[in-house]
């Protein structure tokens, strides 16, 4: 299908991506320990997950102007190079402050890798293979996040969670050596220019959007500060959405979204991404908090959900090339659903089992909807569109998914109070999942068949 020069280059933006991809929730079994050694509570303390992915999806917004901007090569190590010192700062971070700072630098670096990974595929691969060559890349983007607590669970308990990110330096570094001799560049150059005005709104709006929600954690909704940092998210998206549509060289081309392929693709994608980040936060912290188990004993008990995404991501591609996106979507719904139900109803006595296998129907509905749901959005775009598809639904990806776990894990902890974190808070935030589920349900099944 495409050269063994081309599957060399398709490895290496595999495994950047992957090493990006992974870093995002691998904190989530060392969460704990973080808060016992910082004194910090899970409000706080999931800011080093959810901090990530919002930089990551303001980062991923600028993918079309640096794929088009940037060599290929000099992207993929500059990324990576940033991703590098990010690690080397939080592994010596001395308090939460600098260890968020290196989140947030590890995420700059991180941004780019995985939108140039599908950018890559689209270029590369025919359009009757593309579905199946997405689910490639959705191993990347649903397997190493799900696999991240895992991973984090064994290097916790074995060796501290500043081991995390000795295992993360180890590895950029040897994939940076990789790409030196084997990255090439994809499509053309063009003399772009980046709106930076257009970042500052579009960074403003959301982190602020996140604040607010922070804030919620006290229980008191119409305090001044909750007001204020709401108004300032809405006012800076607002003139965000207006300059896009106005400008000639806009960050995230949103005219797009007038295809309604990618704007049903997008808004499937944001629900299955925010229930799988959600729930990679959420979960870990009842299985050690609550129940109690050990990181080790947290993390395999979300391994076989892990494996079940990088085993069958491969055929949710080929599924969605024969049988079309609203089937295999709706599955996937169907399976999230199954997934979030049980939730609601655990208590600290459940068994192992039982999670496992919640859990592991919640990495099915993932596997099911990420691929299907990605080829669905950029199916109808032209080729030079697909960048700029791709980064709209990457960015809002990123940022659904930050902002609305935040929301579920304040929630679940404003329906613990007065304790940081109880069964209460995670029925409460597992039913919201729930419902979800339910509209997520109804909005696959809106999908056109011949859209699909």
């Amino acid at each position: 299908m495409i050269s063994t020069k081309n599957k060399i280059l398709v490895f290496v933006l595999m495994a950047a991506g992957f090493i990006g991809s992974l870093s995002q929730n691998l904190l989530t079994s060392a969460l704990p320990s973080i808060l016992t050694d910082f004194g910090i509570s899970a409000a706080i303390g999931q800011w080093l997950t959810t901090s990530y992915i919002l930089v990551m999806g303001v980062i991923t917004a600028l993918t079309a102007f640096l794929f088009y901007k940037f060599e290929t090569k000099l992207l993929v190590q500059v990324s990576l190079s940033i991703f590098l010192a990010g690690c080397i700062l939080s592994l010596l971070a001395p308090n939460f402050p600098l260890l968020l700072a290196g989140r947030i630098i590890q995420a700059c670096g991180a941004g780019p890798l995985i939108p140039l990974l599908q950018t890559a595929v689209l270029y590369l691969y025919p359009p009757e293979h593309q579905g199946q060559a997405l689910g490639l890349t959705g191993i990347i983007v649903g397997f190493a996040p799900a696999v991240g607590p895992t991973l984090s669970g064994l290097l916790v308990d074995a060796f501290g969670w500043r081991s995390i990110f000795i295992f993360l330096i180890i590895f950029t570094c040897l994939i940076m050596l990789l790409g030196q001799f084997s990255l090439q560049s994809i499509g053309e150059r063009q003399n772009l220019s980046l709106d930076g005005i257009s970042v500052i709104l579009y960074t403003l709006g959301f982190s602020t959007f996140m604040l607010a929600v922070t804030f919620l954690k006290s229980g008191v909704i119409l305090s001044a500060k909750v007001l204020l940092t709401f108004a300032i998210g809405i006012i800076s998206l607002a003139v965000f959405v207006k300059r896009q549509n106005s400008s000639t060289a806009p960050l995230l081309k949103l005219s797009l979204l007038r295809d309604r392929s990618l704007m049903m693709g997008t808004i499937l994608l944001g629900l299955a991404y925010v229930m799988n980040m959600a729930g990679t936060i959420l979960v870990p912290l009842f299985n050690q908090s609550i129940c109690p188990y050990s990181a080790t004993v947290s993390g395999l008990v979300l391994l076989p959900g892990s494996l079940l995404i990088a085993a069958f991501s491969p055929y949710s591609g080929k599924l969605k090339d024969r049988y079309g996106a609203k089937r295999i979507c709706l599955i996937g719904m169907f399976f999230m659903l199954a997934g979030n139900l049980p939730f609601m109803f655990f208590t600290e006595t459940v068994g192992i089992l039982p999670i496992v296998i919640a859990y592991a129907s919640r990495c099915m509905g993932m596997t099911f909807l990420m691929t299907p749901s990605t080829a669905l959005a950029v199916q109808d775009l032209k080729l030079e569109d697909k960048p700029y598809g791709m980064a709209i639904l990457n960015s809002l990806r990123q940022m659904s998914g930050s902002l609305f776990s935040t929301i579920l894990v304040v929630i679940a902890t404003i329906a613990s109070a007065p304790a940081s974190l109880s069964v209460t808070g995670i029925h409460v935030a597992f039913a919201t999942m729930v419902g979800f589920s339910i509209v997520g349900i109804f909005l696959t099944m809106a999908i056109s068949q011949k859209n699909s």
